[in-house]
């Protein structure tokens, strides 16, 4: 049976529907969190986004499996600037967020390519953060600010966090409801600057940080906006799951999804 079970696999590969696949390469970040290191985070997407580790952040349990602990004060991930994160027509970001005591002394930043110029003025293009009263905060820049804003984060506790924006619409998620959303319209600003996780990245040192204070964990960005079902599937993955779908594991998935039909 394991041997029919095996030729059957093999043979399913070339024909076998994987609706994942267009999911992967719209998903040009991801950050699990799941392995200890010193200096980079690799990028679980296709797209390679790898991102710096500034400060000293440490290496806490997650919702899934690690999370990093960001101080508030100049903890940070520094993504390079890419093709892939200029995010024009639509967008989907999400986390898994565990705030600190001190998040309500600042402003503070989960995921935002939106550094500030001279004048202390954003010239963002997309940012999801919380305000100094912990308000969850989702905005983007298309011609001008537009924001959705939520409700207060709850001090350490897990809570996912998602916004989409599809041309049309723009959406905060609260552990897979949503809790706010605008009518908007019009293209996301594209800027040279890095994308932060944990901060807005001033790389010039001309405005003001926006530094995370808590624990972060699976930290994705589409450039599409999934739709309510995604992101509730998105919630309940492991990490184990979104891999799953990845292009060089087709057999793995394949294989599995098998032995539990036996």
């Amino acid at each position: 049976m394991r041997t029919l079970l095996t030729i059957c696999g093999l043979s399913l590969l070339a024909c076998w529907p994987f609706p994942g696949d267009a999911q992967e390469e719209s998903l040009v970040l991801y950050f699990s969190f799941d392995k200890e290191v010193a200096d980079e985070i690799k990028d679980l997407s296709v797209h390679q986004n790898n991102g710096k580790i500034s400060g000293k952040p440490k290496w806490d349990k997650g919702q899934i499996g690690k999370a990093l602990e960001f101080d508030g004060g100049d903890d940070q991930v520094v993504v390079p600037t890419s093709e892939s994160l200029d995010i024009k027509s639509a967008i989907t970001m999400m986390a898994w967020v565990n705030p600190g005591k001190n998040l309500l002394e600042d402003w503070r930043t989960i995921i935002g390519k939106s550094p500030t110029n001279v004048l202390g003025q954003a010239t963002f293009a997309y940012n999801l953060r919380t305000d100094k009263s912990g308000t969850y905060r989702f905005s983007l820049n298309m011609g001008g600010w537009q924001k959705v804003v939520g409700p207060n984060a709850e001090i350490g506790k897990w809570t996912h966090v998602a916004n989409t924006y599809d041309g049309k619409t723009m959406v905060l998620y609260l552990n897979g409801d949503s809790v706010g959303d605008i009518a908007a319209k019009g293209k996301i600003n594209v800027i040279p600057d890095p994308v932060g996780i944990g901060n807005v990245v001033d790389a010039g040192g001309a405005g003001k940080n926006e530094y995370w204070a808590g624990l972060l964990d699976e930290v994705k960005i589409w450039n599409r906006a999934l739709s309510l079902k995604e992101v509730k599937e998105q919630m309940n993955f492991s990490q184990q799951d979104i891999l799953a779908v990845r292009p060089k594991n087709k057999l793995t998935t394949i294989w599995g999804q098998l032995k539990q039909k036996k």
